[in-house]
């Protein structure tokens, strides 16, 4: 394998990993870092290397975005909050943290959820998640009027506080000086930037958009800050989800059911792959997105191990990703349509990713509580 190690003075606020004495002074010596392409890839023993590592391979900015990945509560994602502080170390300037809202982590105060009404018949939120009945009725009815006028979106706010609150969020958010931007209430109060600057920079750069309407659902208080670096920091999962995907997150519905799309014969969903590209095609457009992704190991006696993958071209990222984790990126459609927008990659990179990175990046043990964003 060959790899890159980087060596720093003791007195650095760099890692203490290994000491080299053979030198008067003591040096510390990093994880190896291979690189691939566009991409860097290390597993990660402390969080100190962890820093490090985002300081070597992240934009210089005064202002850093992270899109979180709250999907689901897999095994090691109370690490999450690690890693954001990791970033949080790493960066320059201001951290700005965004999420969408998401129906599947918002049952904790309501186990099932709140009630109304669908086609005249009384359900919960848990139907439209785990009922392929309330799936389809999101499909027939995307729009989530019903939901912002009554008292459901309250509640989902009331929900995600409490989430923030368990997992240490709110805490650590106030004590860093951290910016949270929610960005479905920010789309929902109608706080959006300008419809055609949108439009007009994404297709400066990109094709256009299959959906229009996304053009629309970009937050005012993250477009404030465009040009700045956007981390995609995803984590990994037991189905097929990486950095790409998780911008997908952005998209306001708290249920993304017509975002996927029915099934077509093939088995996929008709409208994701084109759903998410259309996400990184916006915010690739406006910002300068970095693709963090990693897999936290949970059978190892150091808890804070993990392997880490970090890009300025996350279609090479999650083509990899994809290549080693076992899944076919050529039957990715949003992967293969990034490839050279978002990245380049070839067959050639695919397969010395997937000889170098033999092992790398476990799937949880425990499975998430749910599949779908």
């Amino acid at each position: 394998m060959n790899v890159a190690s980087r060596a720093y003075p003791e007195d650095s606020t760099a890692h203490p990993v290994r000491e080299n004495k053979s030198k008067k002074r003591t040096w510390r010596v990093m994880e190896p870092v291979l690189r691939l392409g566009d991409s860097v890839f290390s597993r990660i023993n402390t969080s100190a290397d962890f820093t490090r590592l985002l300081k070597d391979n992240l934009p210089d900015s005064d202002s850093l975005i992270v899109k979180a990945d709250w999907v689901g509560i897999e095994e090691g994602s109370a690490m999450n909050l690690e890693t954001l502080r990791c970033i949080v170390d790493a960066a320059q300037g201001r951290v700005i943290v965004t999420e969408g809202h998401l129906l599947h982590r918002s049952m904790e105060l309501e186990p099932k959820g709140l009630k109304f009404i669908a086609d005249g018949e009384e359900v919960d939120w848990d139907w439209l998640i785990n009922n392929n009945m309330g799936w389809r009725w999101l499909i027939r009815n995307p729009d989530w009027g019903w939901f912002i006028e009554g008292p459901h979106w309250k509640h989902i706010m009331k929900e995600e506080k409490h989430f923030l609150g368990k997992y240490g969020y709110l805490d650590f958010f106030k004590e860093n000086g951290v910016e949270y931007v929610n960005a479905t209430d920010e789309v929902w109060a109608g706080k959006v930037a300008d419809e055609r600057i949108v439009r007009e920079t994404v297709e400066s750069r990109f094709p256009p958009v299959f959906t229009d309407k996304l053009y629309g659902i970009v937050p005012a208080r993250l477009f404030k800050y465009r040009g700045a670096p956007l981390i995609s920091q995803s984590k990994r999962k037991d189905y097929q989800s990486f950095t790409m995907k998780n911008l997908f997150g952005l998209i306001p519905d708290p249920v993304r059911a017509w975002w996927h799309g029915g099934r077509t014969r093939q088995g996929t969903e008709a409208r994701l792959d084109k759903s998410i590209l259309d996400m990184n095609k916006i915010y690739g457009a406006l910002f300068e997105v970095v693709g963090v992704f990693e897999a936290p190991h949970s059978d190892g006696s150091n808890p804070f191990t993990r392997d880490v993958g970090i890009s300025a071209g996350i279609a090479q990222l999650d083509a990899i990703l994809s290549r080693v984790t076992g899944y076919e990126q050529e039957k990715t459609a949003y992967i293969s349509s990034g490839n050279s927008m978002f990245g380049f990659f070839d067959n050639g990179l695919l397969k010395k990713a997937e000889s170098q990175l033999s092992g790398w990046f476990p799937a949880p043990k425990e499975k998430a509580f749910f599949s779908k964003a």
